[in-house]
């Protein structure tokens, strides 16, 4: 009975262990590709050179991070951002500093980020960044 029990309690134990660990991934790291675009004034083009996505630190569902890049014309530029994670622990909302909107996913396998950018305004945009996880 005193190992029925137990072994119950540990059953129990290891049950509310998995359900406190909600599947959140650590996405913390660097990711790098190089990006397919459309631009208003200038069509198509695909990047030069790869973009790098630094997610910083994580909260639960919740990181920051910054982005850098080089154009096509050498021209170096940066920016951060805020990003949340759904409930489904695979899709990812992020949200420019400066503007500009990210949605895509991470790969299960926790080394890729599929991501598609949108921006409008005077020079509206969308970008397909496949990006790798450094090692």
């Amino acid at each position: 009975m005193r190992v029925l029990l137990s072994t119950l309690c540990c059953l129990a134990l290891l049950a509310s262990a998995a359900l406190a660990g909600d599947g959140v991934p650590n996405l913390v790291g660097k990711y790098t590709g190089t990006a397919e675009l459309h631009l208003k004034d200038k069509g198509f083009a695909k990047g030069p050179q790869p973009m790098v996505l630094e997610i910083l630190e994580q909260q639960g569902h919740t990181f920051h991070g910054v982005k850098t890049w080089t154009q096509n014309d050498g021209k170096k530029g940066s920016e951060t951002f805020s990003g949340v994670i759904a409930g489904d622990g695979k899709t990812l909302y992020i949200a420019e500093h400066e503007s500009g909107i990210l949605v895509g996913e991470f790969s299960s396998d926790g080394q890729t980020l599929d991501l598609c950018y949108v921006d409008d305004g005077e020079k509206p945009k969308a970008i397909y960044y496949p990006l790798k996880r450094m090692k």
